[in-house]
């Protein structure tokens, strides 16, 4: 491809990118806006540097990486309104020892009835 082509190309494309944003997701977290965090939080979002492995592909609640209530309110803060969800796996009711805290029987039965049924919620 010729110089000029491969330029043209890129405008294109950068174009194309950003014509598909929506409003809200042009404002993107800038490595400045790290220095305003406070000291104990920035590093959660500060992706220069690759995270450690870890064992598991993902971190459930009672996991000692899991985010605790502060983390999980600060993170919370960074977002509009508060966008972050703490959810409760629908099957839940069926773990007794689960750190949702929400062991019910019935609830486990009728679940595990309508495990197949695509409109559970």
């Amino acid at each position: 491809m010729k110089p000029f082509a491969i330029f043209l190309n890129r405008i294109i494309v950068s174009t194309v990118i950003a014509a598909d944003l929506f409003p809200f997701e042009t404002v993107q977290l800038q490595k400045s806006d790290l220095a305003s965090l406070p000291a104990k939080y920035a590093h959660l979002l500060d992706f220069s540097t690759p995270p450690p492995p870890i064992p598991k592909c993902k971190v459930f609640p009672g996991d000692a990486t899991y985010p605790n209530d502060g983390v999980w309110s600060f993170l919370n803060s960074t977002t509009s309104h508060g966008g972050l969800i703490k959810t409760i796996p629908i099957a839940a009711p069926c773990y007794a020892n689960s750190p949702y805290n929400v062991y019910n029987a019935d609830k486990c039965t009728f679940i595990t009835n309508q495990w197949s049924n695509s409109s559970l919620q």
